[in-house]
């Protein structure tokens, strides 16, 4: 059938494609199945060679639950890549130079061995979206990567991953009930590991040697303390979710702020405090409704002086509400109502 396609052009048997299907192309050989779902292994553009176990070709029904994902020469070795969905283990056979069945080797999904398959092969085995090693986290110098057995390692840029290890064990995603490791870093010369657990809202350090080993660790700190704040910046991570690495960026409106007097006619300052560079805008409510800008844009230096004037209806329900002018969501009020008199 696959020769009849093949020399009158057409698809005969109705499985969208003309002649042999390449099942997979990936990497330099490709694994090919004829209208008979016989398998083949295609060495670039040479002439397929038969997959053959004790003598007989295989074929996609050859043993049941296994899939043949793909074929690879790895490392001068022939070797054809198995997949069992429903038991969740991978299958590795060794074959001679003509594509000939010599050995195999079994593995679980699950396994660190699968990390070094989906490379070779160049394939998601395991389905988690990832071909090989699963990069947690890029920020910074220093990768936090996680394998197909969801064990850790620390990858200082381009540099080979690095087991990252408690008492002599690498540890895994599952290290600790509740604790998540967020990060890993350099700071300051010192390797570090950062860890949150969501539920206490805290988080932990790791100090590590030179080879990622565990030294000591940290107290807990709260997900919003000040020493929290300082590792988002040291790692480049938001750990208490506020959209900000580091001290958020605030207002926070000083004068008037409640209780205070002003004059019509009379010149007073408007005072906050800042840790924007952009200039701000402040404007005038009344009985919590917008009465009028005061100033469409100021420079954010916390003080600016204001004229009342003469023509302000008096009131003792008046705020002032300053806000960032590149960013609206960054704003202040004040506390309580001031009056005009």
């Amino acid at each position: 059938m696959t020769a009849l396609e093949t020399n009158f052009n057409v698809d005969l048997n109705g499985d969208g494609s003309v002649g042999l299907v390449t099942v997979d192309s990936l990497g330099n050989t490709k694994l090919i199945q004829d209208a008979a779902n016989l398998l083949y292994a295609q060495v670039g553009n040479n002439t397929p060679v038969s997959i053959k176990y004790e003598g007989n070709q295989i074929s996609t029904a050859s043993f049941v639950g296994w899939q043949t994902v793909a074929i690879e020469t790895i490392g001068s070795q022939n070797q054809v890549l198995w997949k069992n969905a429903s038991t969740n283990e991978a299958i590795v056979w060794n074959t001679d130079a003509n594509w000939n069945y010599q050995s195999y080797t079994l593995l679980a999904l699950n396994s660190a061995g699968v990390t070094a398959l989906e490379t070779n092969f160049n394939v998601d085995l395991n389905g988690d979206g990832s071909v090989g090693l699963v990069t947690v986290d890029s920020l910074g110098n220093t990768k936090l990567i996680q394998d197909a057995a969801n064990l850790l390692y620390a990858q200082v840029g381009n540099s080979a991953p690095v087991s990252i290890k408690y008492n002599g064990q690498q540890v895994s995603t599952a290290f600790a009930a509740g604790w998540q490791t967020l990060a890993v870093e350099n700071v300051n010369g010192q390797n570090q590991a950062l860890s949150k657990n969501s539920g206490a809202n805290v988080i932990l350090l790791w100090d590590l040697d030179g080879n990622w080993n565990f030294q000591s660790s940290s107290t807990t700190f709260s997900v919003n303390s000040p020493e929290a704040i300082a590792q988002e910046v040291n790692f480049g991570f938001d750990i208490n979710g506020d959209s900000f690495i580091g001290v958020p960026p605030s207002i926070v409106v000083g004068s008037p702020n409640g209780g205070e007097s002003f004059q019509v006619g009379g010149s007073y300052n408007i005072n906050w405090s800042d840790n924007i560079a952009e200039n701000v805008k402040i404007d005038l409510f009344k009985g919590g409704i917008f009465a009028q800008t005061l100033f469409d844009s100021t420079l954010s230096d916390g003080t600016e002086a204001w004229t009342v004037p003469v023509n302000l209806g008096t009131s003792s329900d008046y705020q002032v509400k300053i806000s960032s002018v590149v960013n609206n969501s960054i704003f202040d009020f004040s506390n309580s109502p001031f009056t005009v008199s």
